[in-house]
């Protein structure tokens, strides 16, 4: 009886996921580094940053970074602000947020020093997203002198953008 449980086991293909491939085979990913990603004299990964892996925007300059705002820096970043600014609730879930963010990354280089453009994890900070009553991702709220001048929700093409900048300029 015991060699027929042995056989009977024995005959249980595996499991779909307990199948070993070749991932070069498969298109895997494997343990290697991609290519572009290693120093220039082949010792490993790079893991500095040069001008080169920077993203350039469409005149060829550099593309400004937006600043990240926390719930303890807001009121000196936002509201005490000179200058207006449009601040940039978003998540990690949210495609619309990264369809809009190399938008609001060119307009900061397009307005730079005429308005302030920062973001805010709005999960991160659930104190300022409360505040200001975000539903929503993404949201986007124009400060001027500290307080809401305009609201702009969901992706919007640069155009809405330019033109809430234009109303606090």
């Amino acid at each position: 009886m015991p060699e027929a449980h042995e056989n009977a086991v024995a005959a249980v293909p595996r499991a779909r996921s307990m199948r070993r491939t070749n991932p070069s085979k498969v298109g895997l990913r494997t343990n290697k580094p991609p290519r572009e990603n290693m120093h220039a004299e082949g010792r490993g990964p790079c893991l500095a940053f040069d001008n080169d892996s920077l993203e350039r925007g469409r005149g060829g300059g550099f593309v400004a970074e937006l600043r990240d705002v926390t719930d303890k820096t807001f009121s000196t970043e936002v509201l005490e602000s000179a200058l207006p600014v449009l601040v940039d609730f978003w998540g990690d879930h949210c495609a619309a947020c990264r369809q809009i963010s190399p938008i609001l990354r060119d307009l900061a280089d397009t307005y730079d020093g005429r308005v302030r453009i920062v973001k805010v994890h709005a999960a991160e900070n659930p104190s300022t997203s409360a505040r200001y009553a975000i539903r929503a991702m993404p949201t986007v709220l124009v400060f001027s002198g500290g307080e809401v001048v305009g609201q702009l929700v969901g992706a919007r093409p640069k155009a809405a953008f330019v033109e809430a900048i234009g109303r606090v300029l």
